[in-house]
């Protein structure tokens, strides 16, 4: 997928380069950043959209408090949230540019390491809270976990052999467990088909009916979907093919308004209306109906192998090994 391409393109420069500043590095398997900073396990990761700085750390068994986590958020302008999750703190740096997104990303995992060290908190196995000598990075089921050796054999056991089953659910992957939201999806689709509204309209004004228009509605209206839902299922699919085939009559209909108002003394408003009538009386409903299908056909060509790479990128991982 393009779009797919040129955002992990730019997370991996971003990610690289605020490794490079902490000694930290990228890891092109699991798309995050990695390694030991001021004696804490850290990853960082780009996950629905934002940057997930994850450390796991405990004081005499208990993972830090509410009010820690406030404090640190108030004392590290970069940082916009601080919270614990599934064991794990979790912070999220701010960054608007490039430049801003990799100097947040370095000054968080500074302020919130330091800020453990102070607090007396130590790097710890996120499964049994341990701190141990022979933690190390896991990948479980898609995600990246901090575990001791002992909770990692334990985890990837067959279920009916665990002492503790939940040891598994408490490593489920957040993105795996993050359900579609497909109000907001709808919403996503839909601000994304007006580029491809925009884009159909601005190509026919200018005399031709392009692929190019009917690629753009594609990838915008998935891609839409897909980032305001969190997930991308078969239900995704076919919200997202009613979305283009409403949005791209819509917007081949305001085209030829544009060009009816253009040369006549009626409004755009008025064409709209009575768009039907127009057509039957100059007689041009089998040129409309032509150019609309060709805008349509492009746009099969075009969504097929789309949703399919949007449906394969959300397969869920279920492999589990120790990163390298």
């Amino acid at each position: 997928m393009i779009t797919d391409r040129i955002i992990d393109k730019k997370v991996k420069g971003i990610l690289e380069k605020a490794g490079a500043q902490i000694g930290l590095r990228y890891n092109e398997e699991t798309r995050s950043l990695l390694g030991v900073y001021n004696g804490y396990h850290i990853s960082c990761a780009y996950i629905n959209n934002v940057y997930d700085i994850k450390v796991s750390v405990r004081k005499d068994g208990q993972l830090p408090e509410a009010a820690l986590c406030k404090s640190i958020k108030k004392s590290i302008r970069e940082i916009w949230d601080v919270k614990v999750r599934d064991n794990v703190v979790i912070a999220n740096p701010t960054g608007a540019t490039t430049g801003r997104t990799i100097k947040a990303i370095v000054a968080t995992i500074k302020g919130l390491t330091e800020a453990f060290r102070m607090n007396g908190f130590e790097d710890a196995c996120e499964v049994c809270g341990q701190s141990h000598i022979n933690l190390d990075s896991y990948y479980i089921s898609g995600t990246i976990s901090t575990l001791c050796e002992e909770c990692y054999e334990k985890i990837t056991q067959p279920t009916e052999q665990l002492e503790q089953p939940e040891l598994l659910e408490q490593s489920t992957f957040e993105e795996n467990n993050v359900k579609e939201n497909v109000l907001f999806g709808i919403v996503g689709a839909f601000l994304g088909s007006l580029i491809g509204v925009a884009c159909i309209i601005i190509i026919s004004q200018l005399g031709y009916v392009a692929s190019i228009s009917g690629l753009v509605m594609s990838v915008c209206t998935v891609y839409g979907y897909s980032m305001l839902a969190k997930d991308f299922s078969f239900k995704g699919a076919i919200i997202s093919l009613i979305m283009m085939i409403v949005m791209t009559y819509f917007a081949d209909k305001a085209s030829w308004c544009i060009s009816i108002a253009k040369n006549s003394d009626l409004s755009f408003v008025d064409s709209f209306k009575n768009f039907k009538s127009i057509l039957e009386f100059t007689k041009t409903e089998k040129d409309f109906s032509s150019d609309l299908s060709r805008v349509y056909l492009y746009e099969v060509f075009g969504n097929i192998p789309i949703i399919l790479a949007f449906l394969g990128g959300h397969k869920k991982n279920t492999g589990s090994h120790k990163i390298q």
